[in-house]
């Protein structure tokens, strides 16, 4: 097998799932854009709408920083694997980078500070980065204590499959647990 062809289906991946999730973000944002902005009229007084203070944008980009980080923290947890660098391709840098944006925060903050409107400039990407920083922190925690839940009640989760773990081991050090891998060998 060529080295080509693991890039290829690498790109694959990325192609395949920035597909969707920058479907989804357009879909978002059309339902969005065109909301009042009633919420956020001490930050553009001139009574523009959500698209000229993009607060979609900016709860597109939360939301998928918490999606990425639960994503992330739950394919770690499991441990390296083929199929998980597969599914981080295609869920992480394509579903959600697709969704995500960071052209359209650069973007829009650009557009409020041409068209004289600093302060909200400064929230919009301050709030950004800050909100998105704690959505995919918020994302890790959710992830790693829905894995120690798992484990606690039995599930497969990476500290139920061996000796120390709390999960169904083997009855000694020398006894795998159920989840343990098979390496065609007999004991």
């Amino acid at each position: 097998m060529s080295a080509s062809r693991p890039r290829f289906a690498s790109v694959a991946l990325v192609f395949a799932g920035g597909a969707v999730g920058t479907t989804a973000r357009a879909a978002l944002d059309g339902a969005l854009a065109d909301r009042d902005a009633a919420g956020v009229q001490w930050l553009v007084p001139d009574g523009t709408t959500l698209h000229a203070f993009p607060l979609h944008t900016l709860a597109i980009n939360v939301m998928g920083s918490l999606l990425l980080g639960i994503l992330l923290e739950h394919l770690a947890r499991r441990g390296p694997s083929p199929s998980r660098a597969r599914l981080r391709l295609l869920l992480g840098t394509g579903g959600l980078g697709g969704f995500t944006t960071y052209s359209a925060l650069s973007a829009s903050t650009a557009q409020l500070l041409l068209a004289g409107h600093a302060g909200a400039a400064a929230v919009y990407a301050l709030a950004t980065g800050i909100l998105g920083l704690l959505a995919a922190g918020a994302g890790i925690a959710l992830s790693a204590r829905w894995s120690r839940s798992e484990q606690d009640t039995g599930g497969t989760g990476p500290a139920s499959s061996g000796p120390a773990g709390p999960g169904p081991a083997g009855s000694g050090p020398d006894l795998p647990g159920p989840d343990a891998p098979r390496t065609g060998r007999a004991r």
